[in-house]
């Protein structure tokens, strides 16, 4: 009964964040290892409710599998980095907003500006840890869900439109 009422929560969450990652398994009586995928899914940590985590066994990487897993997801939003497995969820379901990953994204000027010294990675990289500085601040002061919205509205969102012109001034010459 638990366990049902747990997924059940989990489904009416607001946001779910969701990543993949490679585990190997043992399997048949030699112990042979085999590859498989941990799906693990996330509900907010400062939204609505205290977070709920899941995890998801399976034999591959398909993005058919949160298509099916989330298949009575009922919330707004799914948090998720670039893989194309989640695309054919948000083309299922074209009502929900897909969010990207920050941490991806940083990796990404950062693996760039490392082996260039790229003045646009690094100018990407600014504008992150600016958002993260507010971020770092919200933890510290152990901001409520409430104040944490506020410092994001108030701190985060004047850096996010300045970056975002930003990214687009950028976008032709990359």
């Amino acid at each position: 009964m638990l366990c049902l009422t747990l997924c059940k929560d989990f489904l009416t969450a607001s946001v779910i964040h969701c990543e993949e990652t490679p585990f190997k398994v043992l399997r048949g009586k030699d112990g042979t290892p085999i590859n498989a995928y941990v799906w693990l899914y996330r509900t907010g940590q400062y939204l609505d409710r205290p977070p709920i985590i899941l995890h998801q066994l399976e034999p591959g990487r398909s993005g058919d599998y949160p298509l099916e897993f989330l298949a009575k997801f009922t919330g707004k939003a799914l948090m998720v980095d670039q893989y194309s497995g989640y695309k054919k969820f948000f083309r299922t379901y074209p009502h929900l907003d897909e969010l990207g990953c920050n941490a991806h994204a940083r990796r990404k000027f950062f693996d760039v500006f490392t082996a260039s010294k790229s003045p646009v990675a690094s100018t990407a990289l600014d504008y992150i840890g600016m958002i993260y500085d507010v971020e770092r601040k919200a933890t510290l002061e152990q901001a409520s869900p409430q104040q944490r919205h506020e410092l994001r509205q108030s701190l985060t969102r004047p850096i996010l439109d300045r970056y975002k012109a930003w990214l687009l001034t950028q976008r032709p010459n990359v």
